[in-house]
Order: C-alpha cells, then sequence, then structure tokens
C-alpha cells in the first residue's frame, strides 16, 4: 500500500535523477527490474514502489529522505492542532462560563458561538462535498474565477520581477510552474491531508468545550439561564429547543432539552435580579448543552474524520502513476539490452554475484524493442532538411524505442494546425515532438506544445531536443541549451510534458 511520504520520496529520487546522464539511467534501472522487480511486480505501482524500495537502499547519504522529515512534520503538525485545539477549547468555554454569583450565566452566547457557528459550518462543508462537481461546472463563473486568480498573480509577479534578476525571474517561473504540475499530480492526495488535520484540531476543541462544561458542573454552583432584549416568546424558544433535541430525544425524554416551565424559570430580567429565579430550573440547562456540543460538534467531526482518511486511502489506491516521470521510469524498465563483456557473461547475474562490479565497465548494447505503445512523432520540415535522410528516424529508434514514422509539420502558418488536425483525428498513447534544441523556446514553440495538450488531455507529450547537425548527424546538446528549454516546460505547469536529449548531452 502506497502512502505519502512514499510519493514525497519518489518524486525526490526523480529530482536527483534529473541531471543524470540518461544511458547511465536505463542501465541501472533496467538492471533492477531484470534482477528484483520482473519476477516479483507484474503491474505498474507494485513496479514503481519496489523500485522506490530499491533506491532508499542504495541511499546512504542521508539520515532522512524527504518523505521521513515530511512524515515527522506533519505528525508535528498534528500535535499542535491538538494542542491548540484544547487549550482554546478549555480557554473559549472557560470564559462563557465565567460565574460570580451575582448574574446568571447566559445560554444563549454560549449556544450561538460554541454550537450554532459550528453547525453552520459543518452545514457549509456538507454542501461544498456535495456540490463539489457542479461548483466546477459553473461555466459563467468559471471564466471570471480564472482571469481574477491569473490578474492576481501578474500583480504578485509584477511586484516581484523588479526585485529578481533576469536569470532568477526565469527560474522563479520555472519553479512556479513545477509546483503547479505537483499541485495536479498530487493536489487530491495533500488535500485529504490537510482536512483531516484540521478535523483533528475541531475534534479536540469539542472534546475540551464537553470536558470543561462538565468540569464546571460537577465542582462548581452554575446558574445558566437566558436573555434578549428581542421580545421573543418561551414557546417559541422552547419549540426550537425540541427541534435541536431531535438526534438524542428519543431515548432521553425527561432530560433531553428543557420543558417549557424550565425555560420561563430562567428567563433573565435585569430589573427583576436572580432571587426569583429558582435553582432546578437553572440547572436544567446543562445536559442540553453537553449533548449539543456531542451531537453537533464532536460526533460530526469524528464523521468527517472518517471521510477524510476512506477518500485519502481510495485517493492512493486509485493514483494512476501515468505523469511524465514515471512513464519515463517505465521505459527504462522495459528497454532491453545485451550485455556483451570479454567473458560473455550475463549482466544481470553478474550483478548479483558481484554487487561491487561497476557498471561502466561492461559494454552494453541496446536491441531494438518492439513498441506496444502509439507515440505519434512531429518534426518540422525545415529541421529535418539539416540532417541525413533516415537519421533522425533511427535515433528515435534508438533513444526513445519507437519505430513509428515521423509526421512533417510544414513550413507554413497552417502547418502547425494541419499537425493538430492529424493528432486530433489519430489514435495515440502519446506524442513525441523533435525539436531543435540550440533554437530558443520562443512563445510559439511553447504555445505549440500547449495546443497538443489541449487535443490529447492527459496523454504523455515528449519534447526531444536535437543537437546541432553537423554532417547530417546531429552533435551533443548544449548544456545550457537544455537548461532552457526544461525551464520553459516547466513553466507550463504539466505534469505529462516532459524534455529528454535525443542525443547526447553535453556536460
Amino acid at each position: 500500500m502506497w502512502k505519502i511520504k512514499d510519493f514525497i520520496d519518489l518524486e525526490y529520487f526523480f529530482y536527483t535523477d534529473r541531471e543524470k546522464d540518461q544511458e547511465n539511467l536505463i542501465k541501472r534501472d533496467r538492471l533492477l527490474f531484470v534482477n528484483e522487480i520482473e519476477e516479483m511486480c507484474k503491474d505498474k505501482p507494485t513496479q514503481i514502489k519496489k523500485w522506490l524500495e530499491l533506491r532508499r537502499s542504495q541511499e546512504d547519504d542521508l539520515e532522512e529522505l524527504p518523505g521521513d522529515i515530511y512524515n515527522n512534520s506533519y505528525l508535528l503538525l498534528k500535535n499542535i492542532l491538538i494542542f491548540v485545539g484544547i487549550i482554546s477549547g478549555f480557554a473559549l468555554t472557560n470564559s462563557f462560563l465565567w460565574y460570580d454569583g451575582k448574574m446568571p450565566i447566559n445560554v444563549s452566547a454560549f449556544f450561538f458561538v460554541l454550537i450554532i457557528l459550528q453547525m453552520l459550518l459543518l452545514i457549509a462543508a456538507f454542501f461544498v462535498f456535495l456540490l463539489r462537481n457542479k461548483l466546477r461546472s459553473l461555466t459563467f463563473l468559471s471564466p471570471i474565477i480564472k482571469r481574477l486568480l491569473k490578474r492576481l498573480a501578474l500583480f504578485v509577479l509584477k511586484n516581484t520581477y523588479h526585485k529578481l534578476s533576469s536569470k532568477n525571474a526565469k527560474n522563479f517561473e520555472a519553479k512556479m510552474g513545477f509546483i503547479r504540475s505537483q499541485k495536479l499530480i498530487y493536489g487530491r492526495l495533500f488535500k485529504w491531508q490537510i482536512f483531516n488535520a484540521t478535523q483533528l484540531f475541531a475534534i479536540f476543541f469539542n472534546i475540551a468545550i464537553l470536558l470543561t462544561l462538565l468540569f464546571k458542573v460537577f465542582t462548581a454552583d452554575l446558574a445558566l439561564g437566558w436573555q434578549s432584549t428581542a421580545e421573543i416568546q418561551s414557546e417559541v424558544l422552547h419549540k426550537t429547543v425540541k427541534v435541536i433535541a431531535t438526534p438524542w430525544s428519543w431515548c432521553m425524554e425527561q432530560h433531553a432539552y428543557p420543558s417549557l416551565e424550565e425555560i420561563e424559570g430562567s428567563r433573565i430580567i435585569l430589573k427583576d435580579g436572580i432571587y426569583h429565579l429558582q435553582s432546578e430550573h437553572l440547572a436544567s440547562w446543562w445536559p442540553f448543552l453537553c449533548l449539543s456540543i456531542l451531537f453537533y460538534g464532536l460526533l460530526p467531526r469524528l464523521l468527517f474524520l472518517f471521510i477524510g482518511y476512506f477518500a485519502q486511502r481510495r485517493s492512493v489506491a486509485h493514483f494512476d502513476f501515468n505523469h511524465a516521470n514515471c512513464q519515463r521510469l517505465v521505459r527504462r524498465f522495459v528497454t532491453q539490452y545485451v550485455e556483451i563483456d570479454g567473458n560473455s557473461t550475463n549482466v544481470a547475474q553478474e550483478n548479483q554475484q558481484h554487487q561491487t562490479t561497476e557498471i561502466s565497465n561492461i559494454e552494453i548494447k541496446k536491441v531494438e524493442k518492439t513498441a506496444q505503445s502509439e507515440y505519434k512523432i512531429l518534426l518540422w520540415e525545415s529541421i529535418a532538411k539539416l540532417y541525413a535522410d533516415g537519421y533522425l528516424q533511427q535515433q528515435v529508434q534508438k533513444k526513445l524505442t519507437y519505430k513509428n514514422e515521423i509526421y512533417m509539420i510544414e513550413s507554413s502558418l497552417e502547418g502547425e494546425d494541419k499537425a493538430i488536425d492529424y493528432i486530433e483525428n489519430s489514435h495515440c498513447d502519446g506524442i513525441v515532438v523533435l525539436q531543435a534544441a540550440w533554437k530558443p523556446p520562443i512563445g510559439e514553440a511553447v504555445e505549440f506544445i500547449s495546443d497538443i495538450r489541449e487535443t490529447i488531455a492527459q496523454k504523455e507529450i515528449i519534447v526531444a531536443l536535437l543537437g546541432k547537425p553537423v554532417d547530417g548527424e546531429q552533435h551533443k546538446v548544449d548544456k545550457n541549451d537544455y537548461k532552457m528549454w526544461t525551464n520553459a516546460i516547466a513553466k507550463l505547469g504539466d505534469p505529462y510534458t516532459s524534455v529528454v536529449c535525443l542525443g547526447e548531452k553535453d556536460e
């Protein structure tokens, strides 16, 4: 079973692999898959989980992985919220129940602040939960909200940019895009964690209210009454408390709520004082208050906490592992090799027998894999002319293991529109866009990627960078060009789009 800490560690290892040589990553992950994963794990989630466990076992430099740090931080947050809930519940209840013996405690204020407000919050949360999909589909509101959020973001960025250098501003945009992409992938998982933490606060807040109220009842002589400047009839208040007490009145007929006589006898009139009020009438309110806190404060929060934990487990269980980083990892799993060394020893066996053998000492030759996925490959005609005939097709098969024909995008105004129509009318599992790395990622190039995303929804897009042509073949991809493209794509905040080098990357 996956846990939140596992997802954090997974993204940590993906992040540390970003700058590593792709060939070495393929060798490492293929060997791990053949030796440790393939036989025991048959589906994608268990394969990735096993890979994560193996990578954790190889990590000797860190005392704690990010997932453990997050777990400890989340536990600390929950403890803080529990502590704050207890203290605030005790302090608030104690302030309302302060009694000097001269004037009864006003039940109306206690009930409104500590019970009615909680009921209103619960009702609002319940309706938002039930209508969340309909609220998202309010097409007349969505564009307005998005426009307002966009303007707010632009205002913040404008006030931030003048304090940043050009380089730092671009990195800032890339990091913001990365945050958006992570929110798209894991937002639902962490949403439930926040929800559950707030329920813990509310649960202990209500427990503190209930225990403080009971403590005061059994250790002090409290006088509880009600008062109002408005002309509220006792009959109206009696009917109101009777409705409120419906959840428990069926099993507590006598003490479920104050009777009409007790309500009339506990009304506070300032000019009359308290000497005419009877003690049994003034003591009739506390069972009603305790049960109101229990049924409208504590029990609903316990139910919400149960729903939150169930929803979180369900979200984890239904996580699809289809974003770009997971797709790249799975491709490395299934990229096959023929392992050849001086003694013709199988690498998988040698890895098991001699764990200290360096992979770099073994010459490995890649075997072409039959593509099981249908990926459409796009390339501009103007770029294709710079390379030898058939060269890029061979590179795609060699580096990405896709044997599909390349669709040539015309070097005209209608070329990209025709490419989008081609994608829209074709069945595919993803798109590979061959892009010249030395050309800067101007707005039109990035916008074309966005147009593809709108066409294929959440399917994978791979931006494959080509090195400069030398005698019909590509040279190494400059590391600055690679970083420029990765930053430009990161700004999109799209977790299903990735950048790879079709040629070697110049380190």
